[in-house]
């Protein structure tokens, strides 16, 4: 006979959170961890959960944020109804079996534990480099979203510089010709005032939704909880800091996650600078992968200049959705339409009423 047990976490038991984690390959990748989910239930007002899924031996562990639709102002403040959704970044399971019937089991103690705690839909960006899609397959829709890009850091430096594009190491060299330097900070370092002001600033020139203007207590939040620490990488040109990046990191994995350049700084090519940078700072630190990420939409230019640093490194990035009271889904969708009239509404997201 199978033993099953079934735990659901909250951040009262970050412990317990942080020792299944332990267990599983890729586990303390930053986008899993109670601290990262701490910070991120503060920003999106929702409660962390992690699901965690036992049997025989083997493991799954699931992080995810539970929204309570009664926060949007069309929904009944008595409603129980809410969606599930990752912080922003990867998300997903991980697990440390790789089987199917495993993962099976897995998701329908996982349905079983949603349809009884009231959830309407469950979003996910699944993780590239883990592959962790696989255990949502049976259930879930599954959506090739985009693609990313991720430079292997397994091989020596000169190698990996070698093998950037022609375009990017034309780029370094202006940004080198016209002197503009880097430097690298962990945590909260002394240039940090200078990050927020650059991010923010990029936010706004680029028209970006409510959704990315990352207030100042999330970031400093993951800054300062996270372990280990953010790197924070800078470019200078000019006495002054014209470029920024903020880069999460497990002991394996570095990533992109936020950055800004000034403008008038674009034809000196820091962004380059700044990335071959941190490319340098994550070999020395032993990182294995560094995941540079993919642009708005499949090959944008934001893509194609992340590709100039990693020409063979392009992966696929999927999404995951799931409704599990279609109609519950569709009366929100409703309510959520009238409430926004007369402008039409765009349904192609699954969870598009929090706009």
């Amino acid at each position: 006979t199978t033993r099953e047990s079934v735990r659901v976490l909250g951040l009262e038991d970050t412990g317990e959170w942080r020792a299944a984690l332990e267990q599983i390959p890729g586990g303390c990748e930053p986008f899993f961890l109670p601290e990262f989910y701490r910070v991120a239930a503060d920003h999106a007002h929702a409660q962390a959960e992690c699901f965690v899924f036992e049997e025989d031996g083997s493991l799954a562990v699931y992080p995810y944020l539970r929204r309570r639709l009664s926060a949007l102002p069309f929904i009944p403040g008595n409603s129980l109804l809410c969606d599930l959704t990752g912080g922003y970044g990867y998300n997903g399971a991980v697990s440390t079996s790789g089987d199917v019937e495993f993962a099976r089991r897995f998701r329908e103690a996982f349905c079983n534990h949603c349809e009884t705690s009231h959830v309407v839909t469950e979003f996910v960006r699944f993780h590239p480099l883990l592959g962790n899609a696989k255990l949502f397959a049976g259930d879930c829709t599954i959506t090739l979203e985009n693609q990313n890009v991720a430079l292997d850091l397994r091989r020596p430096l000169e190698e990996i510089r070698s093998s950037y594009e022609h375009s990017c190491r034309k780029n370094l060299k202006k940004a080198r010709r016209e002197g503009v330097s880097t430097f690298v900070e962990e945590g909260v370092g002394a240039s940090f005032e200078e990050f927020l002001r650059l991010y923010d600033g990029t936010m706004v020139r680029v028209g970006a939704g409510r959704a990315y203007r990352f207030e100042r207590s999330y970031l400093e939040g993951l800054a300062r909880r996270l372990s280990p620490a953010p790197v924070f990488v800078y470019a200078q040109w000019r006495g002054r800091i014209v470029s920024c990046e903020m880069a999460l990191r497990s002991g394996q994995i570095i990533y992109s996650y936020l950055g800004g350049t000034e403008a008038d700084a674009f034809p000196v090519r820091p962004n380059n600078a700044l990335k071959d940078a941190l490319i340098g700072w994550a070999h020395e630190a032993g990182c294995k992968w560094y995941l540079i990420g993919g642009g708005l939409k499949p090959g944008d230019d934001i893509f194609r200049y992340k590709r100039t640093l990693a020409p063979d490194g392009v992966i696929p990035f999927h999404i995951g959705r799931r409704i599990y009271d279609p109609p519950a889904y569709e009366d929100v969708i409703s309510r959520w339409q009238a409430a926004r009239a007369p402008r039409a509404a765009d349904r192609t997201r699954l969870q598009c009423y929090w706009e």
